[in-house]
């Protein structure tokens, strides 16, 4: 009886904690490059899922379109062969993460880390580079198949790309 008792709650628990869940968030941003600051878009897709009733890992990719490109000749002297540096049109990356939730909140924190890179620069030696991360998301906890989430990730670059170190990943979307 008390095997029985024991195993009811948690297979119960479990068929719920450890489904899968896709989360499509877009958001604005910005991005602070070498040569000026710049407003920006953000999509990110996600795939989670939970591993305990608590905890859970996630794999997702974002893209981050600046909305503004700067071009410099830095050091170039007149009637000299001169290297032109261009910011890039678009930040993409592949981030996976471990989460705990806090409790029945909807609120979640997540730490992990990924591979970030470039599109549409010139003259920077970096254009790729590993970043670790920071989140904090909220998901409404219920049945319907459309449920609303806001997240905030903040990325930070072990190489800066174009001059940037830390990317804000913000985002309002749903899960599903």
């Amino acid at each position: 009886i008390a095997t029985v008792l024991v195993a009811l709650p948690n297979d119960r628990l479990g068929a719920q904690d450890n489904e899968t869940t896709v989360t499509l968030t877009v958001g604005p941003s910005f991005v602070d490059f070498e040569f000026g600051s710049f407003g920006a878009a953000v999509a990110r897709l996600s795939v989670s899922r939970g591993f305990t009733r608590r905890t859970g890992g996630e794999l997702s990719t974002f893209v981050l379109a600046p909305l503004g490109r700067a071009s410099a000749q830095p050091g170039c002297i007149p009637g000299a062969a001169c290297e032109t540096r261009t910011t890039p049109s678009v930040l993409f990356g592949q981030l996976a993460s471990l989460f705990a939730d806090a409790g029945e909140t909807g609120l979640r924190a997540t730490v992990g880390g990924g591979a970030i890179g470039s599109a549409g620069s010139e003259g920077f030696e970096n254009r790729s580079s590993f970043a670790g991360l920071v989140g904090l998301d909220w998901i409404r906890r219920s049945n319907i198949r459309f449920a609303p989430t806001f997240s905030f990730r903040f990325l930070q670059l072990a190489r800066p790309i174009a001059g940037a170190r830390q990317l804000l990943l913000p985002g309002i979307g749903f899960s599903f």
